[in-house]
């Protein structure tokens, strides 16, 4: 197989980047079956577009990574930082 013959690089990239890591072997595995057959029956073009629109389809909250960025540490600073805020306007409006 050459170069042409396999599915976009960038799609390739994009499907690893959303798709969570516990399914990502499985659906690449489908994906790539799936682009053979394809390729066999209908072409280089044909197998690629296809290639395209089925990772598109799985683009969806279910299949999705968790992006969460958040740490520990920066929910124990809001949490500080609203009690500041809150003991300060308890002592400024005393009533």
């Amino acid at each position: 197989m050459n170069r042409k013959n396999h599915p976009p690089n960038w799609v390739l990239s994009f499907f690893r980047w959303f798709c969570h890591p516990d399914y990502l072997e499985d659906l690449e595995g489908d994906l790539y079956e799936r682009f053979e057959k394809r390729l066999r029956e209908g072409g280089v073009q044909h197998a690629r577009q296809a290639f395209v629109m089925d990772v598109l389809r799985l683009f969806r909250p279910g299949l999705m990574r968790p992006f969460s960025n958040t740490s520990p540490l920066n929910f124990h600073a809001m949490y500080v930082t609203h009690y500041k805020i809150a003991w300060r306007a308890l002592l400024k409006n005393r009533s």
